[in-house]
C-alpha cells in the first residue's frame, strides 16, 4: 500500500497558521506576507484555513526583498512565508 505524504512545507504552513490563530483570535483577519514563488500553494492553504476557521486571510505576494523592506518599515503582518529552496 502506498501512502501519500504532504510536502513538509505544507504541513509547516498549516502548523504556523494554527499557531498564530490563538494569538490573533480577537481579529477577523490574519495578514500574511508570502514570497511570490509560494503564491499558488498559499492561496490554496488560505482558502482551506478560511473555510475551517471562519477567519479571513489577507495575503500579500511580493519578492522577499520587498516584503523585508515592508516589515522593517512596520508592515502589520502576522506571519511571513519566505521562499523555499
Amino acid at each position: 500500500m502506498t501512502y501519500l505524504r504532504a510536502p513538509s512545507f505544507v504541513v509547516a504552513s498549516f502548523f504556523v497558521l494554527s499557531f498564530f490563530l490563538p494569538l490573533i483570535s480577537h481579529a477577523e483577519t490574519i495578514k500574511v506576507a508570502v514570497a511570490a514563488n509560494f503564491a499558488s500553494t498559499m492561496s490554496e492553504l488560505a482558502e482551506k484555513f478560511e473555510q475551517s476557521s471562519g477567519h479571513k486571510v489577507d495575503l500579500s505576494f511580493a519578492s522577499t526583498g520587498k516584503i523585508y523592506a515592508q516589515i522593517i518599515n512596520g508592515a502589520p503582518y502576522h506571519a511571513f512565508f519566505p521562499p523555499i529552496e
